[in-house]
């Protein structure tokens, strides 16, 4: 099997349990419902599969519970399987028993053991009536080409349960193992009933939540390059900071630096430090390029980002860099002839006032 074992929940009691079909039709559609206990990644937990019909659907004639791999064998399973002899008087000794079963019928309540085999199958016995009706169920399993198990009980007697429940006990009793990772993982019952009908239940289960340490994924900013004030007085140019995180955390931590040298060294300069929130997936922040009474100057920038995990920790860092630069020249030309001797001056005026860039070279071979 891969080392891989899981059940899921089915029931239906043998014909002979005094009752006939219900009345009206119903369409068929036989609801599966699985829950784990606890819902820990890596556990070996109990699980309680159920299976609903309403009152009126066809009998179930096969059922098929897919898990996908995630799911694995519990290495500390210790239950010694009922022997065939014990299995053939239906006399299964009580340390092979890894659960019970249930199920509500027209007829009443039925319930009870469920046995081990050592080739891993599972032996349901469900008895009611005072003891006068038993019917056994036997589910086995078949490795699927996902790497995942299908349990599957087949060839049911033609009676309806509105409901069956099967909980397998958790520790060493349990031959499950939940996923190592936390998250959302989906089981699929796939039915057929008495009259060759089809129908499908997804059961969606979440692993955790887990205590991972959030880490930074990428970071940006946008824009990233920004334009100082042209005007005094004029308001500072705004950004959206965003972050991207792997799990939740506390807070991070935003801290503007200007960045210099000094002697070939770089320096960081803080200007101002922000605590911001940290929830997983993406964050953003905006804030303007200030810091103290006005915007910061034209220069080199940095946010420098620290995520703290949920107990206050610092998990991760990093840092985004973004560029302030001067505002732009307020015409063509601007500011660049009176670096220019007086006949070049001349000469580039006429080609600003053609909208020739200054110093370009013109069309054609020189000659």
């Amino acid at each position: 099997m891969k080392g891989r074992v899981i059940a899921g929940g089915a029931l239906s009691l043998a014909a002979l349990l005094m009752g006939g079909q219900a009345g009206a039709q119903a369409s068929y559609a036989p609801a599966l419902s699985v829950t784990f206990g606890p819902a820990t990644p890596d556990t070996p937990a109990s699980v309680t599969s159920t299976v609903t019909q309403a009152p009126g659907e066809t009998a179930n004639k096969t059922i098929r519970v897919h898990y996908p791999p995630q799911f694995g064998f519990n290495p500390g399973f210790a239950v010694v399987g009922c022997p065939p002899s014990a299995e053939r008087a239906d006399a299964c000794p009580p340390e092979s028993q890894i659960g019970t079963a249930s199920a509500q019928t027209a007829l009443g309540s039925f319930s009870g053991p469920v046995y081990f085999t050592p080739d891993f199958r599972l032996l349901i016995y469900y008895r009611g009536a005072a003891g006068l009706v038993a019917q056994r169920i036997v589910r086995y399993f078949q490795v699927t080409a996902d790497g995942g198990v299908d349990a599957v009980v087949d060839n049911l007697p033609d009676v309806p349960a509105t409901s069956s429940t099967i909980t397998l006990d958790p520790g060493p009793k349990s031959p499950l193992l939940t996923p190592r990772a936390c998250g959302r993982y989906t089981i699929v019952g796939h039915f057929t009933s008495q009259n060759e009908e089809q129908a499908t239940s997804p059961s969606t289960v979440q692993i955790g939540p887990c205590d991972y340490p959030p880490a930074i994924d990428r970071s940006w900013l946008t824009p990233a390059t920004l334009t100082s004030a042209t005007k005094p007085g004029a308001p500072a140019p705004t950004a959206i900071l965003y972050w991207d995180l792997t799990a939740p955390g506390a807070s991070t931590t935003v801290e503007l630096q200007r960045v210099g040298t000094s002697n070939a060294l770089e320096v960081r300069q803080p200007l101002w430090s922000k605590m911001v929130g940290a929830s997983q997936g993406l964050n953003s922040m905006s804030f303007a390029a200030a810091a103290g009474r006005g915007p910061l100057p034209p220069g080199d920038y940095r946010l420098a980002l620290t995520v703290t995990d949920t107990r206050g920790v610092p998990s991760d860092s990093t840092a985004v860099t973004f560029t302030i630069a001067g505002p732009a020249p307020s015409g063509p030309c601007q500011g660049r002839r009176r670096h220019l001797p007086r006949r070049s001056r001349r000469k580039a005026g006429r080609r600003c006032s053609t909208g020739v860039r200054a110093g370009a070279p013109r069309h054609g071979p020189r000659r």
